[in-house]
């Protein structure tokens, strides 16, 4: 079995470190090569995080930490820009009393990192949680605002339908996308899941949702126990392909509000109690040092090692690239799902989903042109 690469157990290392300022101390970095941990900081999107441990050991990372601070600028100022871009569309929520909440990246940070902008895990994009039956409006307010639907023409037609009929919809949103390209993406969801991943509905996430500050501007994010299963789901469904990820969870179990008891309750009401503990495993062996033996851990927990193993550190999409999988590529990928998959659903959930998506394909006709052609 390979190791882990010197760059990747850094990453690991950084982000243990920006969250509770310890470090291994009989750990020694050895020759790390800039051009590869820039580009796993990157990929990973832990450049924030990757600073306070380098500048800590500023004698050793003197060139890296002049090379990467640009791109930390960059990256903060692009998160400012989601910021202000956010606080625009809730706004435009409150006005038009579209029922919302913010998840993952932005809500992250606020919610459970509690840190500078310049040391949080950075995002590409915003995701939203919206009412069903607000979609209408939501599609209304973004078109006002500037933005196309990427995924389909007819994003009015499809609002509509999801309105009152989201529960057939094997699709779980519209992404949305801004005339002026330096915006943020808008990932707007009627459903945080598949149902066969996790039978969370929307309406319990509405219905439970908390007011947090972002950035001195005030949204709603799921409870924190919805939003910690989420996050779990979401990383364990793709072998946690990025290190934010597992990122997010680590800030998220020192928090003051972090139950386990209470949120395994909750996993096993969804089915979800073996997602949540190799989750929680696989922190504990990535971010303590603890890949060394892996004799005692779970096939979940080894199988992502040697997934980061393989790729030498850079984080394997689920997805393939390109647009022309193979039908070893689209078995793979159902089998994936059918090994992940909560233990409320059927063995066949994943493959129905697979062959719905089929017929339930939003047509995204070439003559129709964005905005911006």
């Amino acid at each position: 079995m390979l190791p882990l690469t010197r760059e990747m157990i850094l990453l690991c290392k950084a982000v243990q470190y920006c969250r509770d300022g310890t470090e291994d101390l009989e750990w020694v970095h050895g020759n790390i090569e800039m051009d590869k941990l820039t580009r796993l900081a990157r990929r990973h999107g832990v450049i924030g995080m990757v600073m306070p441990y380098l500048e800590h050991r500023a004698c050793e990372f003197e060139t890296l930490i002049a090379n990467l601070k640009p791109l930390l600028v960059r990256q903060v100022i692009l998160e400012a820009l989601r910021l202000k871009q956010l606080e625009g569309l809730v706004g435009a929520f409150e006005k038009h009393n579209v029922s919302y909440v913010v998840f993952k990246g932005l809500a992250v940070n606020a919610q459970m990192c509690d840190a500078p902008i310049s040391t949080q895990r950075f995002s590409t994009d915003i995701d939203l949680l919206v009412n069903p039956a607000d979609f209408p409006q939501l599609v209304s307010i973004m078109h006002q605002r500037g933005y196309y639907c990427i995924d389909c023409d007819n994003a009015s037609d499809v609002a509509h339908f999801a309105s009152h009929s989201a529960d057939e919809l094997v699709k779980r949103g519209l992404v949305f996308r801004h005339q002026d390209r330096h915006v943020a993406d808008v990932d707007a969801h009627w459903r945080v899941a598949n149902t066969f991943s996790l039978p969370l509905s929307t309406a319990t996430v509405l219905g439970h949702k908390q007011s947090t500050q972002i950035n001195g501007v005030r949204v709603f994010a799921p409870s924190f126990e919805h939003h910690f299963l989420i996050l779990t789901v979401h990383g364990y469904l793709d072998y946690f392909y990025q290190l934010k990820h597992l990122a997010d969870l680590h800030y998220a179990m020192q928090h003051a509000e972090y139950n386990e008891a209470k949120l395994f309750t909750l996993a096993k009401e969804f089915g979800i109690s073996q997602h949540l503990a190799e989750s929680i495993e696989l922190v504990h062996v990535l971010l303590e040092g603890k890949v060394s033996d892996l004799r005692n851990s779970s096939r979940y927990v080894r199988t992502t090692i040697e997934r980061y193993q393989t790729h030498h550190g850079l984080p394997p999409r689920a997805h393939k690239s390109h647009d022309n999988w193979t039908l070893i590529d689209k078995l793979s990928y159902i089998l994936r799902q059918i090994n992940t998959r909560s233990c409320k659903a059927s063995l066949i959930a994943p493959i129905q989903n697979r062959l719905l998506v089929k017929f339930q394909q939003v047509p995204k006709h070439d003559s129709v042109q964005s905005p911006m052609s």
